[in-house]
Order: structure tokens, then sequence, then C-alpha cells
């Protein structure tokens, strides 16, 4: 077949889907379990006289099979392109567009089969698009069921239509080459989608791997388009940003064992880097912020004890710092009713977090509730430090000030 196709005149191949490059050669990327590749690649024509075309995933195609100036990376959407899509596959691009179908594209961040799936589910339903963003907005599980639809295709009867279930094919592709690769891909799932620094990658990874290896792990995740590069400035690492909804689906992969665990290393990674709050660490803390954030609010950290208080206790100096005194307030209730349960109510740090929360009390000019909360310190610095600690002086010089 591949002599009979190079004498043909005029003649073009397309290898569509091509996901899996190791059927067609032996790649670069190490794998933890290697297979022996069919090398299929050997009967694909060479002939002046046509052209191959090949579509896939995996972006480290370009280099292993394709000429580095060969390549066309097909990029997003415009907002113009991605409301044609959605109207025509919808049944209702004879009527006026409407804000609900802009805000519906920018959840699903202009990726084509997400809107192909999404029009599909209203048309059929014959649901509004107002009423299919409040499904949308109900929870996670209700997004996930929503992006889990399988919707037909007359061009595509034989690979899944539903976009979890195409992230979840290349989420196990990777996860049989670089176990790097993976465990950055379901520890990141956790922290904020945007601004993930290169620190917190490598952190994601573990210690088990060198800078080097965490480089090529993070770019194997850009080949699958499971993460955005932000090139590096000056002599700094790339930042990286990584789709809400690949987010989601990785977290779907998780069993509730994984969840728990990949979380927790979350929690802990972000406690690790998140620094004090006090003024000379601004910049790392702005930098750090929407993962804190991010990190405080999952179910775990209520139970991942040890970190938990500490992180909150940082993020709230910082916001006090910053004069953000409703926000520092909100934590440092938090890290009280913590300490209190876990610590009990005279450990030194229960006494440390009942003092900034009537500092940010004072700040707010909340006098009387500053003075009283500043007593209760006083008198517990007393009795268990001593009336001539440094903690005591402190205190009482603090409850002088208000």
């Amino acid at each position: 077949m591949k002599h009979w196709i190079q004498h043909q005149e005029n003649w073009l191949l397309i290898l569509d889907n091509a996901d899996d490059l190791s059927v067609f050669k032996n790649t670069s990327a190490p794998q933890e379990h290697p297979v022996q590749s069919p090398e299929l690649h050997r009967f694909i024509p060479k002939a002046p006289t046509g052209s191959v075309l090949w579509t896939s995933r995996d972006g480290s195609i370009i280099d292993n099979i394709v000429g580095v100036k060969q390549g066309v990376e097909v990029g997003a959407m415009n907002h113009q392109e991605a409301l044609a899509l959605f109207r025509k596959l919808n049944g209702r691009d004879n009527t006026e567009p409407s804000t609900y179908d802009s805000e519906l594209l920018e959840l699903l961040q202009r990726l084509p089969l997400a809107i192909a799936q999404a029009a599909t589910y209203i048309r059929k339903t014959k649901v509004s698009v107002q009423q299919y963003l409040k499904f949308f907005h109900e929870s996670e599980s209700r997004q996930l069921n929503l992006l889990n639809q399988e919707f037909p295709n007359l061009y595509r009867t034989d690979v899944p239509n539903s976009v979890m279930r195409t992230w979840l094919i290349s989420m196990q592709q990777i996860g049989k080459e670089s176990p790097c690769s993976e465990k950055i891909l379901k520890t990141v799932a956790f922290f904020d989608n945007k601004g993930l620094p290169f620190e917190l990658v490598k952190a994601a990874a573990g210690s088990a791997f060198d800078e080097d290896e965490v480089l090529l792990a993070a770019s194997r995740l850009s080949d699958y388009s499971f993460f955005q590069v932000q090139k590096a400035v000056d002599d700094g690492l790339p930042t990286y940003e990584q789709h809400r909804l690949v987010q989601l689906a990785t977290r779907q992969s998780l069993t509730v064992l994984e969840t728990s665990s990949f979380s927790g290393d979350a929690i802990e990674i972000v406690a690790q880097v998140f620094p004090d709050g006090t003024y000379g660490t601004w910049k790392e803390c702005t930098l750090y912020l929407p993962h804190a954030i991010k990190v405080l609010k999952l179910p775990e950290a209520g139970r991942n004890n040890e970190r938990t208080p500490l992180l909150l206790q940082h993020v709230g100096m910082y916001f006090w710092e910053q004069g953000r005194s409703d926000e520092a307030e909100r934590l440092e209730v938090e890290v009280l009713e913590l300490q209190k349960e876990i610590l009990g109510p005279k450990h030194p740090h229960t006494i440390l977090a009942m003092a900034n929360l009537a500092s940010t009390w004072w700040q707010q000019g909340r006098s009387d509730e500053a003075e009283r909360l500043q007593v209760e310190v006083l008198e517990l610095r007393k009795e268990i430090l001593g009336p001539k600690h440094p903690h005591t002086i402190s205190a009482t010089a603090n409850l002088a000030s208000t």
C-alpha cells in the first residue's frame, strides 16, 4: 500500500487522532513500563507527489514525527468563532445572541468539544442557555455530569465525544510514560489554576525529582495542553496556567483515597511556601495568595490540623498588614477556634491567635472588644510565662495603647 500510494499523483494521507505516538516510533519520552513499539512509521508513504497530514493532542509529535517548521498549532477559538459554533449546533442561529451565550462560552473557555457538548444538550433537552448556566453553577458534581454527557457525531463514531472522557484518555497516557507529570497534574488540581510558579510545580512533583526532570515533566503536560506555559522573564523559570475544566477532570479521575492524599499534599506545600505575611514578604504573599485561599477552602483543610492554622495565621497577618482587616478577622477567628480545639486554650500559639485577633479589632476601631480580649491575653501570659517575659510586657503595652 505504501509503494502504491507513493506512485500516485497529488495524493493526501490523513492520520487522525495520532495521540499515542509510540505506535508509530520510539519517542524520546521515557516510559515507566516501556512497550515495544510496532514502528508503524516505516509504512507511512514518503514521496514529493503527495502529503501526509497528522492530527494529535500530543504536541511532542513535532520533532519526533513532524519537522519543527511543519507543525501547525490549533489555538483557542476567539469569541466570534465560538459563538458561531455554539449557535449553529444548538439550532438557534437565526435568533439574536444573548449575554447568557457569552457567559457560557467563557465558562467553557471557548473549547470546541465542550461547546458542541453543551449545545447538543441544550438542543436535545430544550432547556434555555440561562437554565443550563444554573445547572452548571449548581455544584461541581453537576458540572461533571454535564461535561460527561456523550453526544452523537456522524464523523466521530469510534471515539468518545465528552470532554471529560477525552481528557481522561490523555491523562492515562501521561501516567504510563511520566510518573513525575502525573504527580504534578494530580497535585496542582487543588491549587488555583492561574499563576502557577515553577517553585510550586516543583514542590508538587516532590523531592524524588530534580529540577530538570520537573521542567521536562511540565513540558509534557504542555504538550498535551494540560498546562499553558508563560515564558520566563530574565533569568527566572517559567510560570504555568491550567484550564479550570482540566482541574475538574483531574479531580474526577482520583479515588477517594487519592483525593485525600493529593489535597493534603497541596495544603502542606502551600503552608510551606507561604511567608509569614510581614512587610518584607509581600511580593511572595501576592504570588501565593490565590493558591492559599484555594487550599484553605478544601474539606481536607479542616482535617489537616497541623498545617492549616499556621497558614491561616500567615495569610491573616498579610491581610492585617495590608489594612484588609475584615478579611484578616475572618481568618483569625478561624485560627483561634482551631488552636483552641487542637492545642487547648492556654497554649502559646492559641494566646498568639487571640492577640492577633485583638489587634485586628483595634485596627477596625472596635476598642471595647479589643480591650476585653487583650486583658485575657495579658492574664494568660502572666500565668504561663510570668510577669517579666517579653511577650507579657508586649501584651501590657498593647492593652495600654488600646
